[in-house]
Order: C-alpha cells, then sequence, then structure tokens
C-alpha cells in the first residue's frame, strides 16, 4: 500500500474496481447494431431539480482544519486526483489531504469490509458499491443533507449543480449513500481491420454474432477477448453481459412489481401516474418509478420467478453457444487486463468495454503492435422463444459510488466539504485538464452542470448515442446473486464456470442456482436491516417493527 500526501478522490480511474460498462469507439463509425424494433422514445433526461423557493444566502467563508483521508484504488490515475487535491489545499491551507492508494477489485472490498466492521479507519472517503452490506448499519453519511446545502465552490445549491442521477437514492431508506460523477455505456468493440479481412460485418443478432465468431476462429483469429476469471464474473466484463442479458429476458414482468398505491412508500405524483411502455428504453428509470423489491425476493423464495424458469435457461443456452468455444483459452483464469491485450496486439477480433476505452484509443494504439481502426456496435439481442423484448439495453448510467464514512459531525462535514469542490466545475475541469495532459480519459460524459469537456472525448462520448440502462430492471436481482449479497456470488460464479465446463446440465444448473437465491434471501434481508418476517406482506415497511 502506498499512502501518499495530497490527494483527491479517484472516481472514474477506478474503472478497474467497479465501473463496468462497455463502449464502442471511434466517433466515425455510428452504432451498427440497433434493435430490430427501435425504442420509440428517446432516452430522456433525468428532470433538473426544481430551483428553491428562496436563493440561499451564501455563508461566510469558515476556515477549515483537519485531515482527510481518501482511501482508493487510484491507480495511473493518482497524479489527477493530486491535482485536484493540491487545488483543494490551495484554497483550504489549514487542511491536510492523504491519498491511500489501495489495490482494486477483491482486495480492495475486502480491505475496506474489515474496515468497517473494525469499527474506527482512518479513510473518510472511499467507494461503497460492493459493500453494500453495511448501509443499514449507518456506517456512512447520507448525502441527501449536504446536497440541499449551499455550495461554496458552484455559488449554488450543491444539487442545482448536479445531473439528478448522480444522486440516487441507494440505501434501506432511500438514504444517498454514493454521489457519482460521469455516466457510462458498454459497447462491443471490433478490430475493423480484421473484419474486412474475414469479411464479416457487425452482428445485428446473437445468432449472426455466433455466425461471425465461427468465420473469425476459421481464420485463426480469438473471436471475442472475454475474461472468465471470478473477478469478470462477478464485476466485470462477463457479468456485465449476463446483466444485460438478463435484462432483456425480464423486462415485461416490470409491472408485476411497481410501487402501487396501498405500499408504504407509494407517492402518487410519481408510481400514480407512470404507464409501462415496453418500447421505451428509459420507461423504467429511478426518477420515474420505483419498484418493490421485498415483493421480488418473495415471488424468488416461492418459485415464481427465478432461475428454475425457460428464461434463464434458454438465455444461459445463448451463452453456451459463445463460451467456451469463441473466447481465449484458459479463459476462466483469465482477468481483464490480459484479455485486454489479445485484443490491442490483433489476436482477438472484439472485446466488451467501456466508452473510456474509445476515448483513450488513440493512446493505446501508441504501444500496440501494429495500428488498426476501431469500431463498435451495441450488444446485439439474443433470440429464442422466452426473450421479452428484441433489443439488448446497453449496461450504463452513473458511475463513481463515491461514499463518506460516517465519523464525528465535525469530520464528516470536513469530508463534504471537499467533495463539493470535486463535484463542481471547478473540481471537474482540474480533474480534465491532467486527465488530458497524461492522455487519459474519463469514463464518460459529466454528471457536473457546467463542466466542458476537451472536443476529443465529447465527440466520441456524444457519437455513440443511448441505449438505456438494463440495471433499471429491477429483476436484475436475481442476474447474478441474490442482490449480490457475496455469498450468494460466490456460489454463482461457480456453478455458472461449471456449467460452461459441462460439468453441470442447464437443467442441474438452473435449479441449483433457484436455491442459491433463496438460500441468500435471510442473509439479504438482513445485511439491509429488514425484518426477518419482512417478505410476508411486502406493501409494509421492512425496516419498521
Amino acid at each position: 500500500m502506498k499512502v501518499k500526501r495530497l490527494s483527491a478522490l479517484s472516481l472514474v480511474m477506478i474503472i478497474s474496481l467497479l465501473l463496468s460498462l462497455v463502449l464502442q469507439g471511434c466517433s466515425k463509425t455510428p452504432p451498427v447494431s440497433q434493435p430490430t424494433e427501435q425504442p420509440t422514445s428517446a432516452p430522456t433526461e433525468a428532470p433538473t431539480p426544481e430551483p428553491t423557493e428562496e436563493a440561499p444566502t451564501e455563508q461566510p467563508v469558515k476556515k477549515l482544519e483537519g485531515t482527510i483521508t481518501i482511501s482508493i484504488p487510484f491507480g495511473a490515475g493518482l497524479p489527477v486526483w493530486e491535482a485536484v487535491a493540491n487545488a483543494y489545499m490551495d484554497k483550504n491551507p489549514g487542511v491536510k489531504i492523504v491519498l491511500d492508494d489501495r489495490e482494486a477489485g477483491s482486495p480492495y472490498t475486502d480491505w475496506l469490509g474489515n474496515q468497517l466492521a473494525g469499527g474506527e479507519t482512518a479513510a473518510d472517503i472511499v467507494l461503497v458499491n460492493t459493500v453494500a452490506q453495511y448501509y443499514s448499519e449507518g456506517k456512512f453519511v447520507d448525502y441527501a443533507e449536504y446536497l440541499t446545502q449551499f455550495n461554496p465552490y458552484m455559488g449554488k445549491v450543491w444539487m442545482d449543480g448536479l445531473e439528478p442521477a448522480s444522486y440516487r437514492s441507494n440505501g434501506p431508506n432511500q438514504e444517498i449513500f454514493a454521489l457519482n460523477i460521469d455516466s457510462v455505456q458498454i459497447l462491443w468493440f471490433y478490430n475493423k481491420d480484421i473484419f474486412n479481412e474475414v469479411g464479416v460485418q457487425p452482428p445485428k443478432d446473437w445468432d449472426e454474432l455466433i455466425e461471425i465468431c465461427a468465420k473469425l476462429k476459421e481464420a485463426g483469429y480469438i473471436p471475442l477477448a472475454l475474461a472468465g476469471d471470478t473477478q469478470s464474473f462477478w464485476e466485470m466484463t462477463t457479468g456485465w453481459l449476463f446483466r444485460i442479458y438478463h435484462d432483456q429476458y425480464w423486462r415485461d414482468l416490470e409491472p408485476q412489481v411497481v410501487v402501487k398505491e396501498g405500499d408504504y412508500n407509494y407517492d402518487p405524483e410519481r408510481d400514480g401516474v407512470w404507464g409501462f411502455d415496453i418500447t421505451d428504453i428509459s420507461n423504467d428509470s429511478p426518477e420515474k418509478i420505483r419498484f418493490n423489491g421485498i415483493l421480488i425476493a418473495k415471488m424468488v423464495r416461492d418459485g415464481e420467478i427465478g432461475p428454475d424458469s425457460d428464461r434463464y435457461r434458454e438465455m444461459y443456452e445463448n451463452f453456451a453457444k459463445l463460451i467456451p468455444e469463441y473466447v481465449p483459452e484458459g479463459f476462466f483464469g483469465m482477468n481483464v487486463n490480459q484479455a485486454g491485450d489479445l485484443f490491442i496486439q490483433g489476436e482477438a477480433a472484439m472485446k466488451v468495454d467501456g466508452a473510456w476505452f474509445a476515448a483513450g484509443f488513440d493512446k493505446t494504439m501508441e504501444d500496440a503492435p501494429e495500428k488498426f481502426e476501431l469500431g463498435y456496435f451495441w450488444s446485439p439481442p439474443m433470440k429464442g422463444n422466452h426473450v421479452a423484448v428484441n433489443y439488448a439495453r446497453s449496461l450504463g448510467g452513473p458511475n463513481g459510488f463515491i461514499g463518506v464514512i460516517n465519523k464525528s459531525k465535525e469530520q464528516n462535514d470536513l469530508s463534504m466539504d471537499f467533495m463539493m469542490f470535486y463535484a463542481s466545475p471547478e473540481g471537474q475541469s482540474i480533474r480534465y485538464s491532467k486527465m488530458e495532459e497524461l492522455n487519459q480519459s474519463p469514463a464518460g460524459p459529466s454528471l457536473v452542470y457546467d463542466v466542458t469537456m476537451p472536443e476529443k472525448w465529447s465527440s466520441i462520448f456524444g457519437g455513440m448515442g443511448y441505449m438505456g440502462e438494463c440495471d433499471n430492471n429491477p429483476f436484475g436481482a436475481f442476474a447474478r446473486g441474490f442482490n449480490d449479497e457475496q455469498q450468494s456470488v460466490r456460489e454463482w460464479v461457480d456453478l455458472a464456470q461449471r456449467y460452461f465446463n459441462g460439468e453441470l446440465s442447464v437443467d442441474e444448473f438452473s435449479k441449483k442456482m433457484q436455491k442459491v437465491m433463496q438460500d441468500a434471501i435471510p442473509r439479504w434481508l438482513e445485511t439491509r436491516g429488514y425484518r426477518p418476517d419482512a417478505l410476508d406482506d411486502p406493501s409494509k415497511d421492512p425496516v419498521a417493527q
């Protein structure tokens, strides 16, 4: 572990720890694979928060003192966060920022879990997306109180300077424990030179993808540079694909689990006016509707939905056409970086990645054995008797997941002051400037208003378009482990790898996975701070006694 003075929060550069969304690239190339039936409505922007009735009076600037420790896997982005931290300390000379550069992936999750369980930690600002089990234990500060305060680095109420998607609630009682700075999308990238040589075009559906893979393999190429180790299944590229296609198979059931009149958290102004439109890829965004997660858990427990179903089995049979036949040799032990190298070296024809890959592609090509032209396409939809829709939405949306560990009021206020600077136009401009100097790239468009992104990035991100967010689908609760409950995640990875290795039939696999999900529900209820009997009546508050 390296502990460095000067720090600032690293969000986007932590792509290896969490982000998971794949872009495709090259601003010259439009998305090639669109749904056979195009969604009828374009994605809508989240509504801007209504301005406050009275403009808040700017408070006198307080002299801040203390230390803020930011414990994040910074990686190559460390100099970027140093630049932001230096700028903050110039404004607040009584504050010292300590950058604690942690190891990414599972080691970070394990380390943070131990820090939170131990009761005391030097860390103040961390990534919270993989430690949701602590949300109900008061371990993190709720941003809600601070978002309505005046941000001195913006000159306005903080939330008025942010896209609503940056502060979506994620706590058991609608708390906001994470702040997101970028918005990302996942796509499939391909080597145009290889595709031209073999004489193939980007696929329009899954069956065409498999046909193309066969031709690429016959020509001597690895069709898809996909990683299959535990981390890749759980939180990286392979796991992304399971989330994307799970949405395609289950989206039509969303109306069954919406929050409805009589539910403890029903809001007639939102939930009472929502209408389901399966052709609208943004119809189920959190700003428009909420779903009853307790009801979904009950349906899984009672066997009404879940892996032991024709939908689930058909989806995995489709995946088995791709894995392991058309992925690299040694797939189950391969990590994301190793798979990515195969694509850059020209040995593999396709890869799955996020928008940041396209934005940084020119820099990537400087070290490539042979330069090639990059293309991209959206996830080709699967075909079958049990698909819910004939399009596959992207894995995307808000990215960052930066949280503040709950300590004293004074320390919380200090950490949040830094976050106000970081998530301001000035803080993000410093971040972009340093990234540009280092030939790095952000994960996607900014969720902070009034931030000017360099044209070389905005032209790429803007040209890619938008294909929705598969994680809006509440049935993603059982796309991997049950709501990412960690024991069930580990069991899913093990069983899925055994299925693709031919050790389990699809029937054996799906039935075992149903039991994994059902066994995980009591543990999930406990980690969320819900009553053990919460499933008896999903309309009631699962926390209240």
